[in-house]
């Protein structure tokens, strides 16, 4: 059966996103998780009401609120929902192809624009900073590796916390090793670059049919170390030039990309990290996408007078993403944000000086604490 919905995509059909948590959701992206409960098996929650309702609207031209992918097509950017198509077609009903992982949350960094959901070290940080978190506990796990059937897969996408430091990915992947055959299966994962890959891994990466490594980093330096708490430039360098050489000890199908999460901290210097990649890792591919949550660090809803001050510096992708959307200023609120957390983490903000100026000329809000919890409530509740 064929389908030429102009809002149908692949995941909802095809594929499945298991969460850490013991969620299971379209696709990594999707939002609107309330309606969602835990199953007691995969199959179960492929075929709950909510995603067989789910699947009639992407078949009748309409979009699921949960969807991020929208909103980047409104701005000219290709969304993950675009590029699904490419790869798999219009084939709904098929059986379960493509997988994304999430086995906990354990994790090295606590990047700012991430959350307790992803990273275990953000829990108690949270705390300080909302008055509550968005995991209801430290430390979540699946087992994944007792419920996946893997033999059918044809891709499986792997994320964290930080996969490369995973016990449970390196226990999955020794199962994959045993049980399936890895030369026709696709592996497609997200690092964050300061770990090298566990031996079961590593084995799997050199034998997969199809290698693509998304090295999660959004700039140049020392910038780059302050969104993404705990992480060491030079450390990164080092681990991206062994990535590199996984190009030749392959000998087929691979596909390095650095990929950067765009939004009010590094918009206006993400061209120094594309100048950096260009040059030194010319065999890497560059790719970025919008920050759309939290909500205060996406670029629709910053001032209308900071995106005066970043246009000459960004992209024309950005532009478009920037200005497609105006309906928010949440900048009062980043305020609060950035300075709390500063103070929190005995941070200092000296990578962005354009940035920085701005920040000085402008009101903190009188009190966003209401603001965080409604921020909170909709993440956790849809």
């Amino acid at each position: 059966m064929s389908c030429k919905s102009k809002t149908y995509c692949p995941y909802p059909f095809i594929g499945a996103s298991l969460q850490s948590d013991g969620l299971t959701l379209p696709c990594g992206q999707y939002m609107n998780v309330a309606p969602l409960k835990q199953f007691n098996t995969i199959d179960e929650a492929r075929n709950s009401a909510h995603m067989q309702d789910m699947r009639m609207k992407m078949l009748s031209n309409q979009h699921d609120s949960g969807c991020q992918c929208p909103a980047e097509e409104a701005a000219g950017i290709q969304s993950m929902r675009q590029s699904a198509l490419k790869q798999f077609g219009y084939n709904p009903f098929g059986k379960l192809k493509t997988v994304e992982l999430f086995f906990d949350n354990i994790c090295n960094l606590k990047c700012r624009m991430c959350a307790s959901s992803h990273s275990h070290l953000w829990f108690e940080e949270e705390k300080e900073l909302y008055g509550t978190t968005i995991n209801p506990t430290k430390y979540v796990k699946r087992n994944i590796s007792e419920e996946l059937n893997v033999l059918e897969l044809e891709e499986i996408k792997i994320y964290g916390g930080e996969p490369l430091q995973s016990l449970e990915a390196e226990k999955f992947f020794g199962r994959l090793l045993e049980e399936a055959d890895v030369s026709n299966i696709s592996i497609d994962m997200s690092t964050n670059a300061t770990k090298l890959p566990l031996p079961n891994t590593l084995e799997v990466f050199k034998k997969c049919k199809h290698l693509k490594l998304n090295l999660s980093i959004d700039a140049y330096g020392t910038l780059n170390d302050f969104i993404r708490s705990g992480s060491d430039w030079d450390e990164i360098v080092e681990n991206m030039k062994f990535f590199d050489t996984l190009i030749d000890m392959r000998q087929g199908d691979t596909q390095l990309i650095v990929h950067s999460a765009i939004g009010i901290y590094n918009a206006n210097l993400i061209h120094e990290l594309n100048d950096y990649v260009k040059t030194e890792f010319p065999r890497f591919v560059k790719l970025q996408q919008m920050i759309q949550y939290p909500v205060f660090l996406n670029l629709q809803n910053a001032p209308d007078e900071y995106k005066k001050l970043i246009e000459p510096f960004v992209d024309d992708d950005t532009k478009r993403y920037m200005y497609n959307n105006i309906a928010h200023n949440y900048f009062e609120h980043f305020l609060n944000f950035h300075n709390k957390l500063n103070t929190i983490r005995s941070e200092e903000f000296i990578h962005n000086k354009l940035l920085s100026d701005f920040m000085a000329t402008y009101k903190p809000a009188d009190d966003s604490k209401q603001f965080f919890l409604d921020q909170i409530k909709f993440l956790v509740n849809g």
